[in-house]
């Protein structure tokens, strides 16, 4: 069921967080990165508030930060990241949809490289570019949206982390999201670039398991995950999830993974879920967000209704990957945030040296797995 509102929501659309060129024309063209951003009506807290930068879905081709709800065969339909943005700063917290470049406009990649050719799964994209009307792409090709992606996601998380105190976020609580082809590039931008996110939403995406053997051993930050997968998910997704949470776990960063049945790859925030904390899937998307960057609105919740916070369980240390049903926290685990003494606690895992660029594409090299499937995350 739908949360019911606690705030409410300001929009403030059309937020250029950067540029990028495209080269899909005669000559390369530098293109305007935009996000929409969601808050709860009236003045942040003391700090900031604890923010999730989300990303759209849609095999990389379709989709847009406005909407990216789409439906399957028997007419179930996703619920779009923007709408998710809405409901989450309906709650308390400052959410924002994100664009990115996508496959058509041949995103330039930059200097960076996390993946080869092989690893994007190109059966759905080749299915969306036949929808599109576009010819079959190559791998190298799609090898470069991709990246071109993960570059766009990691720069709207630099600046919405720089730009904290102008939009009210504590930029130390910004938590990296999407689905689909939006997930696969957030939580590969949070394991393959120098940034520090304090938790990946991930919904029915993938990426490589070398990524986070390459994040361990360069010694990356460590940060709480939430895998969602569908009974019925696209199949390189679906059978990817038990081996990159396994993944995760090994790297030391905590996993919890859920699953939705009786659906396919598309299903709303209201889909009952199973292996979680809560039955509901947005419900569980509270209670990760409430133990990764604790509870939203701490202070001004509404009279006679209970808070977050008193809902809130603490995340096991990097160390201890957390699974549902696993006994909670000691007391003294977590920290205070930065901030006033009256601030919510932060139960995020204690966290690791932040990883630079060239140690982690040395490392990479090093723990680089050709996964016989590759997984795919497409819309």
């Amino acid at each position: 069921m739908p949360l019911s509102p606690r705030h409410e929501v300001v929009v403030e659309p059309d937020i250029v967080y950067g540029h990028a060129l495209r080269r899909d024309g005669a000559a390369p063209e530098s293109v305007a990165l935009e996000l929409d951003l969601y808050r709860p009506a009236g003045p942040a807290p003391d700090g900031g508030r604890a923010a999730v930068l989300l990303a759209f879905g849609g095999a990389f081709h379709r989709g847009s930060r406005q909407d990216d709800g789409f439906a399957d065969e028997a007419g179930r339909r996703s619920t779009a990241m923007a709408e998710y943005c809405r409901m989450l700063a309906g709650q308390g917290y400052v959410a924002a949809s994100l664009s990115y470049r996508l496959a058509q406009l041949r995103p330039d990649p930059g200097p960076t490289q996390a993946m080869t050719a092989g690893e994007a799964n190109l059966d759905r994209i080749q299915v969306v570019r036949g929808m599109l009307g576009l010819a079959p792409i190559g791998p190298e090709e799609m090898r470069e949206a991709i990246e071109g992606g993960i570059d766009d996601v990691t720069a709207a998380y630099r600046y919405l982390a720089g730009a904290a105190r102008r939009h009210g976020v504590d930029p130390s609580r910004i938590v990296l999201g999407g689905f689909s082809a939006g997930a696969r590039l957030a939580i590969s931008a949070a394991l393959t670039h120098d940034i520090d996110p304090a938790g990946v939403i991930c919904l029915s995406g993938a990426a490589p398991e070398g990524f986070a053997r390459a994040h361990r051993e360069a010694g990356g930050a460590a940060f709480p995950v939430l895998l969602v997968t569908a009974e019925d998910d696209l199949p390189a997704i679906r059978d990817a999830a038990p081996g990159l949470h396994a993944a995760l776990a090994g790297a030391g960063l905590p996993c919890v993974s859920a699953r939705v049945p009786g659906h396919g790859h598309f299903y709303p925030a209201s889909a009952p879920i199973e292996g979680g904390a809560r039955p509901v899937l947005i419900e569980e998307i509270m209670a990760f967000l409430e133990r990764a960057v604790g509870a939203p609105g701490a202070g001004d919740r509404a009279v006679g209704s209970p808070g977050a916070a008193d809902r809130a369980v603490g995340l096991p240390g990097a160390a201890a990957p957390v699974r549902a049903g696993g006994a909670p926290p000691s007391p003294d685990q977590g920290r205070p945030a930065r901030g006033a003494s009256t601030r919510t606690v932060s139960t995020r895992p204690a966290r690791r040296r932040r990883v630079s660029s060239r140690s982690w594409f040395t490392a990479v090299r090093m723990c680089r797995v050709r996964p016989s499937s590759p997984p795919s995350m497409q819309a």
